[in-house]
């Protein structure tokens, strides 16, 4: 079975004043990403009936962000099974998203019948003080909110997702996550070697990277497909400020990944334990 997996931030209010419907968005991501599983972020978290008419099924703090009008992170789907869970450990004692309340959703995801993943939607801000002064950055709210990730992957032990508007440019993945587990649960990131823009200013000034996805090492050797960014959807820039990432996975691939991140996919017929990566030179193992 084949999973297309999307992060975008859909800057649900400000489109709205600027005259952009949900249905002109809806629309557009059907046409153009087709996806299965989503984390939006600046999502209105009381979806509209059309998209929940739709068939898709939405996990996401009620309310979203405290004092934001309803908006917030959402995972959404349609073709796989998702539940949302807000607690974990034993007797489900610890209680998530309670650091920057509103940054963080969690469910399981089911292909059929089977588990496939732990998602999780993040969206980090630069969280200001009633004098609107700045007082954290996203990577401080990252290592503030690291019980939240382990005690998530200690509940689960399972592959990991982690998408969403990390609202910083980033040449590797933060710390917290590179540390956050080894072997096969190891977090890469699919767009390592391809670097996409994906937000660029209202006024057509500087593009950046601010939205990720990132993977659990069993997933990121399954991708068969990545796009994303504003070279490759830039007609999202007319729907948001923010371009979508997307991830197919094909979860009946065998493939290996390699350590310098390139994805290595066997060709059907081909029935060799171990190729050499012609990024690197490096000989890797089909698992």
């Amino acid at each position: 079975m084949k999973i297309r997996l999307v992060t975008q931030n859909i800057d649900w209010r400000a489109e709205r004043l600027n005259g952009v419907t949900n249905a002109d968005w809806e629309r557009w991501a059907e046409r153009e990403l087709g996806a299965d599983l989503m984390v939006l972020t600046e999502a209105q978290v009381r979806p509209p009936r059309a998209f929940t008419e739709a068939g898709w099924t939405v996990a996401c703090r009620p309310g979203g962000f405290p004092g934001t009008s309803g908006w917030g992170t959402a995972i959404v789907a349609r073709g796989v099974t998702i539940r949302q869970f807000t607690r974990v450990g034993q007797n489900e004692q610890y209680e998530l998203d309670t650091h920057f309340p509103g940054t963080l959703v969690a469910a399981d995801v089911w292909c059929r019948d089977t588990y496939f993943a732990t998602i999780i939607g993040l969206h980090l801000r630069y969280r200001k003080n009633k004098a609107k002064k700045i007082i954290s950055d996203p990577l401080m709210d990252i290592h503030s909110m690291l019980p939240d990730f382990k005690a998530i992957l200690a509940d689960r032990q399972a592959p990991l997702i982690i998408a969403g508007d990390l609202n910083v440019p980033l040449g590797d993945l933060p710390y917290e996550f590179q540390t956050l587990a080894t072997g096969e649960l190891a977090l890469l990131d699919p767009f390592a070697q391809l670097n996409p823009m994906t937000f660029q200013q209202r006024d057509g000034g500087a593009r950046s990277k601010l939205d990720y996805i990132y993977l659990s090492r069993s997933l990121a050797r399954k991708v068969i497909v990545r796009r994303g960014g504003i070279n490759d959807f830039p007609q999202a820039l007319a729907l948001s400020d923010h371009a979508p990432l997307l991830v197919e996975i094909d979860t009946d691939l065998t493939s290996s990944i390699c350590d310098c991140g390139a994805v290595l996919q066997r060709p059907a017929g081909n029935y060799a334990t171990k190729t050499r990566c012609p990024n690197c030179g490096q000989v890797a193992q089909y698992v």
